[in-house]
């Protein structure tokens, strides 16, 4: 008995704090200033459209910008 309630404690206790690790935890620290952030997107996106004037992409190849009708 008191084996089980030992054990009960200690599952409330780590599902009590699961919630705030994941908070304070490196990887949720890495994905909210990583790469992906709007931010630096945002600049990503502006360099490209600045340097690819001409040129649409397509995963095709294909260059629809252009295209002769």
């Amino acid at each position: 008995m008191l084996k089980k309630i030992i054990g009960f404690i200690s599952l409330a206790f780590m599902l009590v704090g699961c919630k705030d690790t994941y908070k304070n935890n490196q990887w949720s620290k890495f994905h909210r200033d990583s790469a992906t952030s709007s931010d630096l997107h945002s600049r990503l996106v502006e360099v490209h459209n600045r340097e690819s004037i001409g040129f649409k992409y397509s995963p095709y190849g294909a260059d629809f910008k252009n295209k002769i009708n």
